[in-house]
């Protein structure tokens, strides 16, 4: 098992606006795309939460990437 390595601030933000990338292209985009549904808004609302807390509270995130 690899030990999760602790990040900085600088980490913790490029955490969180990877894991917002991450959210809006695949629940927002991909998924409707494969399955042919319509694109869902609540993707794009939980990115925009989630780019903002990166950048705002970073400091938070940790306990989200220890996991």
């Amino acid at each position: 098992m690899h030990e999760i390595t602790n990040l900085d601030a600088k980490g913790l933000r490029h955490f969180g606006l990877t894991t917002r990338g991450l959210i809006a292209v695949l629940f927002g985009v991909a998924v409707p795309l494969l399955f042919g549904g319509v694109i869902p808004w609540w993707p794009f609302v939980a990115a925009v939460a989630l780019a903002m807390w990166g950048l705002i509270g970073h400091a938070t995130l940790r306990p989200v990437y220890r996991g």
